[in-house]
């Protein structure tokens, strides 16, 4: 290093811009994404193929055909009503809803949401009435199947 040089040549001298840079070929280095995308077209492309849903595993119930037409409801012992609940059985008749003497609780919350759904306030323009009768006359019949505590 000379004493008097500037900032400059000591800069080059150290980066070594003095010496002669050896000759490369630079044209097609192996980071380059030209010389990448020439692999990559030189590659087999994979592809999975698409997966194919698989049916359903056989279960014993689902082996046998379905009827056509559901098997008749077993026939129990018909309630011992109330007053009230005749009443309120008498009402569900009245509005098109025929409840068997043995019903059971699916059919009674069938039967009541069939009604609900006719008599609701809006469906129904004097439905408000109706339809409070008809929670009241679903309650009643409901104490049936409600277990003592």
């Amino acid at each position: 290093m000379k004493q008097n040089s500037s900032f400059q040549e000591i800069l080059e001298e150290k980066l070594g811009a003095g010496r002669p840079t050896p000759e490369t070929d630079w044209t097609l280095s192996p980071g380059e994404p030209a010389h990448l995308a020439y692999l990559l077209g030189q590659i087999g492309v994979f592809r999975f193929p698409k997966p194919r849903p698989s049916p359903p595993p056989s279960s014993p119930s689902r082996e046998k055909p379905r009827p056509a037409v559901p098997a008749p409801r077993a026939k129990g012992p018909p309630h011992a009503l109330s007053e009230r609940q005749k009443t309120a059985m008498g009402w569900f008749q009245d509005q098109g809803e025929a409840l068997a003497d043995d019903f059971n609780e699916k059919e009674l919350k069938t039967a009541f949401r069939r009604l609900a759904r006719r008599l609701h306030p809006d469906v129904h323009p004097q439905g408000n009435d109706l339809f409070l009768t008809l929670k009241t006359q679903h309650r009643c019949l409901e104490e049936i199947f409600k277990r003592p505590v």
